[in-house]
């Protein structure tokens, strides 16, 4: 018997320090998780016959949206920080950055289609002068001081989202990094997250149908938020219990996915939204002066 509590003793600092970190919460919680993929540097609305697009508009919206939930996560899935638009390519990509700043990004996947456009240097600027984070767990630059971080864990509500990034594969940056096959990059880190997140969401650079393949190849993934589809995709798929969202390219619109869990921090429900950004929305006045000073140093 004595033995017995002895080993009880020892054991139950472990079993306190565990329950500690991983509390219940008071009631069940919803999160809501905004996202934009591959707005290639676009700046302002298409030219296109019905305008979509525009930074300053889009800022507006997840603005507004943020006025419901203050702890809204918002998330980029990368090939964002370049563009035709003489703005941002004059201004090597800062325009954005400071826009991602102003609508309060918490992480955005690095791709090597970014690498291609950007010396590494200009890259590490970008970095240094972002709120939010860089990642990636399939690229590693080469020879360099710029450090992706290979997911980050963020604590909304009291529920751990781990975030991760892959990127496609891309010939004309190829120099600049070591890549790793997504799949194989995630069967490396996922069980690493799966320590210390409740829910784990997986920016990917690939395809519509190669991401959708990433929970069949990979266990754990609760959330695939994919480039956008040949076909627009509107509405989320199920694979595997894993949910696959997207949203149109050069920030067209923006997707709005509000995730339910339990008193244990399990997730239980999604909600989806698409949401259109729209020629003749308001405009966000921060973001418009951000893009009047790059305007201005370049008369």
């Amino acid at each position: 018997l004595r033995v017995f509590l002895f080993f009880i003793l020892l054991i139950q600092p472990s079993i306190i320090q565990i329950s500690c970190g991983r509390k219940n919460l008071s009631q069940p919680v919803i999160i809501s998780v905004i996202f934009t993929t591959d707005t290639h540097g676009n700046i302002y609305p298409c030219g296109c016959r019905v305008p979509l697009g525009g930074i300053s508009e889009r800022s507006f919206e997840i603005k507004r949206l943020r006025m419901n939930d203050q702890e809204t996560l918002v998330l980029d899935n990368g090939s964002s920080l370049w563009g035709i638009n003489h703005v941002v390519n004059r201004s090597n990509g800062k325009v954005i950055v400071e826009a991602m700043n102003e609508m309060k990004y918490a992480a955005m996947n690095l791709r090597a289609t970014d690498l291609s456009y950007y010396t590494v240097s200009q890259i590490k600027e970008l970095q240094d002068l972002a709120e939010f984070e860089f990642i990636s767990s399939n690229l590693t630059i080469k020879n360099s001081e710029l450090n992706l971080k290979e997911y980050i864990i963020l604590n909304v509500k009291g529920v751990n989202i781990g975030v991760t990034g892959v990127s496609e594969f891309n010939k004309n940056s190829e120099e600049k990094y070591d890549y790793l096959k997504p799949e194989y990059a995630l069967e490396k880190v996922i069980p690493k997250m799966k320590k210390e997140s409740d829910f784990i969401i997986v920016l990917s650079g690939l395809s519509f149908q190669e991401s959708a393949n990433l929970p069949r190849m990979v266990p754990d993934i609760d959330l695939v938020i994919s480039s956008p589809a040949t076909v627009p995709v509107v509405k989320p798929r199920l694979i595997n219990d894993s949910i696959i969202a997207t949203s149109f390219r050069e920030g067209m619109a923006i997707g709005h996915i509000e995730l339910g869990f339990n008193i244990e921090r399990k997730f239980t429900d999604h909600k989806y939204r698409h949401i259109q950004i729209q020629e003749g929305m308001p405009k966000d006045k921060s973001v418009q002066n951000i893009l009047k000073k790059y305007q201005t140093r370049e008369e």
